[in-house]
């Protein structure tokens, strides 16, 4: 097995789904504790290829040996800078971060010991990631109500795009979906912002980025155009850059 498979996740979605979050809070809220996190959570993030491949039974123990190096090196760079950024916050800044490690850890314990696809479970990543990110804004000086609202902004892109892709794919693959409830939880996501920026909770052009997301979703679960895996994940990936720079624009400006 090739190093490149070892060390980093083979998800391409992953990525985005880890990166957009956390780029957007060290954007709109840095501070150097708050980056000192966000390298911590990425050598966190990719350990769990090691972590996977250490603990599958199929590999032979070269490559075995070869996962445990590779995730001791992430581990003790994520420590080292999880100590840097632990060493200048108070304690409360940490707590949505600790609820995330609990939740990666739990989610990771069910990936090595059952092995078996389940989308609730696919949920906790980044659900978890978006906790991180709000460590990240209150490292930053953002107030708690502001940050839960900034939960809020990033939840509906990630949990419920998430839902989106898997109805999405549903139908590629002539199984049976559900284009209303993706529908449903997209507007329910747009409303609660268009209330929050009222409130001054959020910036008014998060319900720009919400709607453009919610536009994608009733074309995409409405198109009948032939499309594959690939197609899908490449516009995903950039209506995240999209949303990113809609959402960073907002909160840098006040827009």
């Amino acid at each position: 097995m090739k190093i490149k498979k070892i060390a980093f996740p083979q998800e391409h979605g992953s990525w985005g789904f880890f990166l957009e979050p956390i780029v957007l809070a060290v954007i709109i809220a840095y501070s150097y504790p708050g980056f000192m996190l966000f390298i911590s959570s990425l050598f966190i993030f990719l350990s769990h290829q090691p972590i996977r491949v250490f603990f599958d039974k199929k590999i032979e123990p070269e490559v075995k040996h070869k996962a445990l190096a590779i995730t001791l090196v992430y581990l003790s760079i994520a420590l080292i800078a999880m100590w840097k950024s632990f060493s200048s916050v108070r304690l409360e800044y940490l707590l949505p971060f600790f609820i995330a490690l609990v939740l990666m850890s739990g989610f990771l314990l069910v990936e090595i010991s059952i092995r078996k696809e389940n989308f609730l479970a696919r949920l906790i990543p980044p659900l978890a990631v978006d906790l991180i990110a709000v460590s990240i804004v209150r490292m930053g000086g953002m107030d708690i109500p502001e940050s839960v609202a900034f939960y809020w902004v990033l939840l509906g892109r990630s949990a419920f795009t998430s839902i989106y892709i898997k109805e999405k794919l549903s139908k590629l693959k002539k199984q049976y979906y559900d284009s209303a409830y993706v529908f449903v939880l997209h507007s329910i996501y747009l409303i609660l912002l268009v209330f929050s920026s009222i409130g001054g909770l959020t910036p008014f052009l998060t319900i720009l980025a919400a709607t453009i997301l919610l536009v994608r979703a009733g074309i995409g679960m409405r198109s009948n155009k032939k499309t594959n895996v690939r197609k899908i994940g490449i516009w995903e990936f950039i209506h995240g850059i999209v949303f990113v720079i809609i959402v960073a624009i907002g909160y840098l400006n006040n827009l």
